[in-house]
């Protein structure tokens, strides 16, 4: 009986074995019935059929002509199983007619809009949010930005600057660029927004040149590229729904001066201007710059300049905020140290005065 029980189990083992080798002829890689989804990146490529000489072939047109593609944004599959996925829409302003997309680590902005509106809107923006154009070409639809320093960050501490002692940090010297590419999808006014950024480390001999090659690689602050894609369609929002009602709103702005100085009910100076957030922002800046303020920072999300002013010599200078606040009538330009505090008249009087001055 054992005998007997011992046959059948080495039986039974002998079909398992039998079966799995089985599976693997007919379902492995080498196997009869095996995947075969991506055997064409296996396909050699053969040289073209070349006629003899003497022989005039007759041109055949293509049904189907294949279009030029870059790898870049195009699906390529790495296994069988992978199937391209649609593009993610982040969010849609129909009314307003844009658009943020993203594709894997790709992200871009899609805007219905002329390319010449377009263009004079991102130069606003660069220009707003204190960026130097180094270069630009509407035909082709470059914009660079020149080298910037990145903003300090006060909150990191003692602790950050001894860490950059062993990681060799150097963010005195850190320098970055943006580069805004604008391209037509479709046939209609609509073009998308590709934005690109590097950083460098400048050096006894200056800040090297960026190639093609250079701006596709990913940027090293996705963080910043993401806040800064948000800007960009805010302002282009803003932009094209002022433009909207400009027609309804130019009779009323023509009869009244573009700026005033007046007084609040507190009886603090306040700047009034006669245009849209955007164009006023864009006037003040123009002003600072004129007037020779030591502007610290800006901030355009939140409609602030930071202007260092020192009082007396002996003094340390105190950094004040001039703010531009939407109104019913217009934007209003006041001074402040905080959002909890009013600057004082004297010191909101000796800003907005010399601001004025230098506006238009």
């Amino acid at each position: 009986m054992n005998n007997k029980k011992i046959s059948v189990q080495c039986a039974v083992i002998t079909c398992v074995i039998v079966f799995l080798s089985g599976c693997s002829w007919l379902f492995g890689d080498q196997g009869s019935f095996r995947e075969r989804t991506m055997d064409y990146k296996k396909a050699q490529e053969a040289n073209p059929l070349r006629f003899p000489q003497g022989v005039r072939p007759d041109g055949v047109s293509e049904l189907y002509p294949i279009p030029r593609v870059t790898k870049k944004g195009v699906f390529v599959p790495e296994t069988a199983e992978d199937i391209p996925r649609p593009q993610s829409i982040l969010s849609v302003d129909e009314d307003l007619g844009i658009e943020f997309r993203t594709d894997g680590e790709i992200t871009w902005l899609v805007v219905d809009q002329t390319k010449e509106k377009l263009w004079e809107t991102l130069r606003d923006f660069l220009i707003a949010s204190g960026m130097n154009i180094e270069s630009e070409d509407q035909n082709i639809g470059l914009m660079e930005t020149a080298w910037l320093k990145p903003r300090a960050v006060e909150e990191e501490g003692l602790w950050s600057s001894f860490i950059d002692l062993f990681t060799g940090d150097d963010k005195e010297n850190t320098r970055e660029k943006f580069l805004l590419t604008v391209e037509q999808v479709g046939a209609l006014d609509r073009y998308q927004i590709h934005i690109g950024h590097v950083t460098r480390i400048r050096t006894d001999k200056g800040l090297p040149s960026v190639n093609a090659e250079e701006w596709r690689e990913e940027s090293e602050n996705p963080e910043l590229l993401e806040v800064l894609y948000a800007e960009v369609g805010d302002y282009v929002a803003d932009e094209k729904s002022r433009r909207g009602h400009a027609s309804i709103m130019s009779q009323n702005l023509t009869a009244m001066p573009s700026y005033l100085m007046t007084r609040d009910g507190n009886d603090f100076p306040v700047l009034m201007m006669q245009m849209d957030i955007n164009r006023a922002w864009i006037e003040v800046g123009i002003a600072i710059k004129k007037a020779k303020l030591d502007q610290q920072d800006l901030n355009l999300s939140l409609g602030i300049y930071y202007i260092s002013l020192g009082v007396d010599e002996d003094e340390n200078p105190v950094v004040y905020e001039v703010k531009l606040i939407s109104a019913e009538n217009g934007v209003q330009v006041a001074v402040q140290i905080d959002d909890d505090t009013v600057a004082p008249v004297e010191v909101s009087d000796t800003l907005l005065i010399a601001i004025s001055e230098k506006l238009g």
